[in-house]
């Protein structure tokens, strides 16, 4: 699967680690302020947790999730290295925050943090019983909706407000774009979204970030890229496609992901199966769109207000900067 190959080698280095890191007498003792703090109880997905509430010396698990706590102007300490995006780590390094190796439970032991928090990724589960070791965890389950997602991080950093700021200032965005397009030549148009990785060719459909996008403009999907009508969708909203049935996923509007790290097969728009003749047609970057953070929501609504409506080009990875700061406000 696209996302989940780097992935499953990260899982591999953790699950290793499980074995070095036994419970043992060596837990750290938690600070006064951690034992005295208020607490709050979160739904992250898959279970509910009672946790303490603080701002200060947050482990992240991953570069996304401390993405999503910069957002809400909180930097954690450290964030483990799990993707393969060098416009996400240089935010979160320009921040302050130290990337470090997050199959090392040992490193995490001896941050001796308040609170661990990150995504659950591949197999991030079985960490989770030394993780509680260490520290109360908050893992948030990440097929759920970005602002979702801030919004349980927001609870656990007292960080409402900034949270509700993120989350209007993406709203008013959509609500605006949607009515430009609403009076464009691409009222209704249908949008198809496709990728390649490497031998074998993907389809989203709107179970992701840009898919519910999608629809919240107007637009429509090829069938096969309705979600319920693709057969054997992946939980984080995309499924193969045979070379042979690409012709299903033509559409007004074709746009292909594409980066170094993610993609590199066939390029989508060389495939004789696929007629664009008469589409518009534009590459993306892949991270930028397929990720469960606000900065994905921005990203995606930079790019369809450039493709479709400006027909100008779409945002590069040496954008990162400029549209993290449009998204906080700190520009």
């Amino acid at each position: 699967m696209l996302r989940t190959v780097c992935l499953l080698i990260c899982a591999a280095a953790a699950a290793l680690a499980l074995g070095a890191c036994g419970s043992g007498s060596d837990e750290p003792d938690r600070s006064a302020t951690a034992a005295a703090a208020e607490t709050v109880t979160v739904d992250t997905g898959d279970r509910t947790v009672t946790v303490p509430v603080t701002h200060e010396r947050i482990w992240a698990l991953d570069e996304y999730s401390a993405l999503q706590l910069l957002m809400l102007g909180v930097v954690p300490e450290h964030a483990g290295r799990l993707i393969d995006d060098d416009k996400i780590r240089g935010l979160l390094t320009a921040a302050g925050v130290e990337l470090v190796d997050r199959s090392k439970l040992e490193l995490v032991a001896a941050a001796r943090p308040e609170l661990i928090v990150g995504m659950r990724y591949t197999d991030v589960d079985r960490l989770r019983p030394q993780l509680e070791q260490i520290a109360p965890v908050v893992i948030v389950t990440d097929q759920r909706p970005w602002d979702e997602q801030l919004r349980v991080l927001a609870k656990v950093t007292d960080r409402g407000a900034a949270a509700e700021e993120i989350v209007t200032r993406v709203e008013t965005a959509t609500r605006r774009l949607a009515a430009r397009i609403a009076r464009s030549d691409m009222a209704g148009a249908t949008v198809s979204v496709l990728a390649s990785y490497p031998d074998t060719f993907y389809a989203f459909d709107d179970g992701t970030v840009f898919g519910r996008l999608l629809r919240r403009l107007g637009f429509e999907r090829p069938a096969a890229q309705i979600d319920g009508n693709d057969g054997g969708k992946d939980d984080y909203g995309f499924t193969a496609v045979s070379e042979e049935l690409l012709g299903e996923h033509a559409g007004d509007v074709v746009i292909a992901l594409v980066d170094d790290g993610y993609t590199g097969g066939r390029p989508v728009f060389e495939t004789p199966t696929l007629d664009t003749r008469g589409s518009l047609t534009a590459e993306v970057d892949y991270t930028g769109w397929f990720s469960t953070t606000g900065l994905s929501a921005w990203w995606v609504l930079h790019d369809l207000d450039a493709i479709l409506l400006r027909r100008t080009a779409p945002a590069k990875p040496a954008d990162a900067p400029a549209l993290w700061a449009q998204l906080t406000g700190r520009d």
